[in-house]
């Protein structure tokens, strides 16, 4: 077991009450916003940045379209807008390439064909990159039929400009069908410095080649498509997601699992594991469609440790490969049986047929094993093992002792016994001088929680904020999460807090999240809104925004803060709050309309999406909304995805300029619930 190996199992195995193996983090699950950072909703990176590799949990007070994950909370930037913005990827989550149609019934005659292709070549000589764009989409909008603008697409993939890489990509893999011959400059384009353009490529690629199936492939195709595979295992390990999401399509399309699996694992046992565990992310995340390869990888030596970890960050879709890694947990190294129980572990209920190995590892001799199991067994509720549990509830390890006695409360939720000596067990942990185990103790408590009556939640909660300004991070952002999930019945404890200036930032980020329960605390929330600090001011103006129509109230002293004199970031964020309260905010709205005509793009983009928000049906506002909201979709931060894809797809036919960044944020954007906006939004913007 390698030295990397055993800390990143032990890490594992110590903050492992409620973790599913390495998929967790310590950020608390937003309810209704995130507690973390300064709020805005649509800042610009430099460059496309790579999206998120977390999903927060569910956001109910987020805005009513398909978004079901909580926003991250957005940070002020204030770089350089990008100069491209993200290209379509279909997969399954957006329109496939179209079909190929007759050339007289399209309307694809050969004047028109050379009125397109003239139309591209003058807007190159003049440089005018809107200009290009548009030429180019006109040809990819008739698919297949265009083939005949094959050599001046490829052309533009060489353009200075990435907006023209990307356009001219998108259109080869929507042409598709019979041109395998530009499959090598696809590949070449696996390594432009564009993220945006690598992940066209790989998604052009699959396109090709699925549009070839059926048809008899040439010789020099399908060494193109071969040569093609080890540069797209490569792009697996891309930084940026949205490209490691590209890339695993388009290896499907290309090869088989039972010829990629040696390379993979080749290229993931000589990569640095900072690369290696987000691209494992990207697996999981990807659930079914990466589930068959990752079933096969289970089944080979050399890729069965990646594997697991894939699948312990997967959840109940893993559910299938519960038997190989009940055999796995039984007999392989420790390395590999660590992983396969914390793989079952987040498997969760699906998997009550491993009980008899995880009991057997928890008498077992080996200290990581053991906790690793108790963590399983009460995760999975497995039955056969309170013999064992009771066994570990009376062990000298103090950490184990812990785990155990909440796996028996977990096991037995009407036992108030076990229950009590749980809690009693989890309340003591949280003064541990360990942190390990006072995160334990955090994240056990929180798991409890649901099952407890009204007062035991409360009680939980005034436990949990003893431990919100915690010296260790992970521990103070554990104990966030836990008061988030508890919500409501953790507003009277966190007011309590908001007095205590160390811990009043972090206070606020707890309400913001919890969302519309927060209401409760406006009061409190009103008067750090005047607090002399600007961040708290934000944080306030956040945690409002995330509330929602209840903080009407609020709505004057919210539009004071978009004054010229208060700081950047608080301005951003008021206009945030304001866009999330709605149509109660109007007092507010010709103060927003004017602030889309800003000199800062970013304050004008979150100026517009809040005008919309509080007007939805102004058309007046479209024209500025639809460049600044299509930059936003390329955002590094969820919300500013997420905002975007839904405020333009509240504007209909009139975001149509839109649908190719919306296409491609469908498809490849990490976050399920970004991809789900988007694909809503484009039914939208096509009258479906």
């Amino acid at each position: 077991m390698t030295s990397s190996r055993v800390a990143r199992a032990i890490a594992l195995v110590v903050l492992s009450i409620g973790v599913v193996g390495c998929s967790q983090t310590a950020k608390p699950p937003a309810a209704g916003g995130a507690p973390q950072g300064a709020a805005a909703p649509a800042p610009v990176a430099a460059t496309p940045a790579p999206a998120p590799e977390t999903t927060p949990a569910p956001d109910p007070a987020s805005t009513p379209e398909p978004a079901k994950a909580a926003p991250v909370k957005p940070a002020p930037d204030t770089t350089t807008p990008a100069p491209s913005t993200p290209a379509p990827t279909a997969t399954s989550a957006a329109p496939a390439a179209p079909a190929a149609v007759d050339e007289d019934a399209d309307g694809w005659a050969d004047a028109k064909k050379k009125a397109a292709i003239d139309e591209l070549t003058s807007a190159i000589e003049a440089g005018d990159i809107a200009r290009i764009r548009k030429a180019i989409d006109a040809i990819a909008s008739v698919g297949p039929v265009a083939r005949s603008a094959i050599t001046e697409l490829t052309a533009a993939t060489w353009h200075d400009d990435p907006v023209v890489r990307w356009h001219a990509v998108r259109a080869i893999g929507l042409v598709g069908e019979g041109v395998a011959e530009v499959v090598p400059t696809l590949v070449g384009l696996l390594r432009d410095p564009d993220a945006i353009v690598v992940s066209q490529a790989a998604h052009a690629i699959e396109l090709v080649r699925g549009d070839d199936r059926g048809a008899a492939i040439a010789p020099d195709a399908a060494a193109a498509y071969a040569a093609a595979i080890e540069p797209l295992i490569e792009s697996t390990l891309h930084a940026d997601a949205r490209v490691r999401r590209a890339a695993i399509f388009a290896l499907r399309a290309v090869s088989t699992p039972d010829k990629l699996l040696p390379l993979v694992s080749r290229h993931l046992a000589d990569a640095d594991p900072s690369v290696v565990l987000p691209a494992l992310h990207t697996l999981a995340e990807m659930g079914a469609d990466s589930l068959p390869f990752l079933l096969k990888a289970l089944a080979q030596p050399g890729s069965r440790y990646w594997a697991t970890v894939a699948l312990a960050e997967m959840g109940p879709a893993a559910a299938p490969a519960v038997p190989q890694l009940i055999e796995l947990a039984r007999d392989a190294e420790i390395d590999e049986r660590l992983q396969a129980i914390y793989a079952l572990a987040g498997i969760g209920e699906a998997a009550t047929e491993a009980g008899p190995v995880l009991a057997e590892a928890l008498d077992g001799s080996e200290p990581l094993v053991r906790l690793a199991a108790a963590h399983a067994i009460g995760r999975i509720k497995a039955g056969g093992c309170e013999e064992a549990l009771a066994r570990a509830d009376a062990d000298a390890n103090p950490l184990l002792a812990e785990i155990a006695a909440w796996a028996r409360a977990r096991l037995h939720p009407d036992d108030e016994a076990f229950v009590a000596t749980a809690l009693t067990r989890l309340e003591a942990g949280l003064a541990a001088a360990d942190p390990a185990l006072r995160a334990a103790s955090v994240t056990g408590l929180s798991d409890l929680a649901p099952s407890l009556d009204d007062a035991g939640k409360q009680g939980v909660a005034t436990a949990l904020v003893g431990v919100l300004g915690d010296p260790d991070d992970a521990v103070s952002l554990r104990a966030g999460a836990a008061l988030v999930q508890l919500g409501g019945a953790a507003i009277d404890a966190i007011k309590g807090t908001l007095s205590n200036e160390a811990l009043r930032p972090r206070s606020l980020e707890v309400l913001a999240a919890i969302g519309a329960p927060a209401a409760a605390a406006l009061s409190e929330l009103e008067a750090a809104l005047a607090d002399p600090e600007p961040v708290i001011r934000g944080e306030a103006a956040f945690a409002l925004g995330s509330i929602g129509g209840a903080a009407e109230p609020l709505v004057p002293k919210l539009k004071a803060l978009l004054d010229e004199e208060e700081p950047a970031e608080v301005r951003f964020t008021a206009a945030y709050a304001l866009g999330r309260i709605g149509p109660p905010a109007s007092p507010a709205f010709e103060r927003l309309v004017g602030l889309t005509k800003s000199a800062d793009e970013l304050m004008a983009t979150v100026a517009v999406w809040a005008a919309l928000k509080i007007k939805p049906g102004d058309s007046s506002l479209f024209a500025d909304a639809v460049p600044l909201l299509e930059r936003a979709l390329a955002s590094e931060r969820e919300l500013a995805r997420l905002e975007a894809a839904v405020s333009l797809g509240e504007m209909g036919a009139a975001a149509t300029e839109a649908v190719p960044e919306l296409e491609f944020v469908a498809a490849n954007d990490p976050v399920e619930s970004v991809r789900d906006a988007a694909t809503h939004s484009l039914a939208l913007i096509r009258g479906r």
